[in-house]
């Protein structure tokens, strides 16, 4: 996959369409870690708000952990120095998981543009599995020496080590069933579970008795290791950025593609937006309050017979489908045709000619 999902979360950090996912991800297990249970729900109903995948993970992390602090607390006697989540947490983080079934699970299915995408939701794009253990193998080694070496598990332990299980079980899930797009329940969290559990382990954590010099000496090494260990973000960053100028595709949008955007976020007009150019057609939802006719690739509706759509537009058939409002003819675009009678320009600047269906919208 171009090592494009990030099996560490050195690259999510600057993969920015996807930061927002990790950093609720972040809040959700600092607010268990801490025991910051107001924080906990907050993140974890924003993650199942946010995104199918990580969501229905997340959830299963937060159940099954307070199912077995729960069936520990029954079994043995308290900790004195530990105390359970208050009622109210575990409530709503069932209901937080009830919400989100009825959602995606009876909600959704109910509108065939949903059913449309859900088959393509059903891709085996899994993870190599050489791959996903080298990606853990350091951090691995270092949880391991922890483990052997470490004391008695406290309930932070648990929960980091019910992080790393659930998410490397859904990560790998196409061992044994037919796969959903595995690859999308990584995202580096199997690493990040070992990593923290694996702390306590460095030289220099807290409670080890060391001379300054020596201190600082185990910091370097360590700050040594970690950046080789994360060398290979450096190396994807280069590669990814050659690999599209070698291809003569543009990192951010021309001068005149952010003006066409501006003008159209400014005039809040809604309605299909269609552009033979992909990312632009896609960047139109972000940007503006308008439709892309073609979306993400696994969020659009009939993609592919959409994508055979626009290339015949754009190759001169006249049929615009009605759900779009404007369509975009550039300096490329010489054989696209449209009706004069149905169809009026609205903006013609630097080369960014935007078609209204008629009854148009006056500059």
């Amino acid at each position: 996959h171009n090592c494009l999902w990030f099996l560490n979360w050195g690259r999510n950090s600057v993969y920015t369409t996807e930061a927002v996912y990790h950093i609720l991800v972040a809040g959700l297990w600092l607010g268990v870690l801490r025991k910051q249970w107001v924080l906990a729900a907050t993140m974890l109903a924003l993650i199942a708000s946010t995104h199918p995948w990580t969501g229905a993970e997340m959830i299963a992390i937060v159940v099954v952990y307070l199912g077995w602090i729960y069936l520990r607390y029954r079994l043995r006697s308290k900790p004195a120095h530990e105390a359970l989540p208050p009622l109210w947490f575990p409530i709503a983080a069932v209901a937080t998981g009830v919400l989100f079934g009825w959602y995606y699970g009876i909600f959704l299915p109910g509108f065939p543009s949903h059913e449309a995408i859900v088959r393509e939701w059903t891709l085996p794009l899994v993870l190599d599995k050489k791959g996903f253990l080298l990606s853990i193998a350091l951090v691995g080694m270092l949880a391991l020496f922890r483990a052997i070496r470490g004391p008695r598990f406290s309930s932070q332990d648990s929960f980091l080590c019910i992080c790393f299980g659930i998410s490397s079980l859904l990560s790998l899930h196409d061992l044994w069933m037919q796969p959903i797009q595995p690859v999308h329940f990584d995202r580096g969290y199997p690493w990040m579970a070992l990593f923290l559990f694996g702390i306590p382990a460095l030289p220099f954590s807290p409670g080890k008795s060391v001379t300054t010099v020596r201190r600082w000496l185990l910091r370097l090494a360590v700050a040594v290791a970690i950046v080789l260990a994360l060398s290979d973000n450096a190396a994807f960053l280069y590669w990814r950025t050659n690999s599209e100028f070698s291809k003569g595709n543009d990192l951010t949008l021309s001068a005149p593609e952010r003006n066409l955007f501006s003008w159209l976020d400014s005039a809040g007009v809604r309605g299909g937006f269609l552009a033979r150019n992909r990312i632009l057609s896609y960047l139109s939802g972000t940007y503006t309050d308008l439709t892309p006719y073609l979306g993400h690739a696994y969020l659009t509706p009939n993609i592919y017979q959409r994508m055979d759509t626009v290339r015949k537009i754009y190759s001169g058939a006249p049929d615009i489908p009605r759900e779009v409002r404007f369509v975009l003819r550039t300096d490329a675009d010489d054989s696209l045709r449209l009706p004069k009678d149905n169809w009026t320009s609205v903006y013609n600047r630097e080369g960014m000619d935007l078609f209204e269906r008629n009854p148009f919208l006056q500059q």
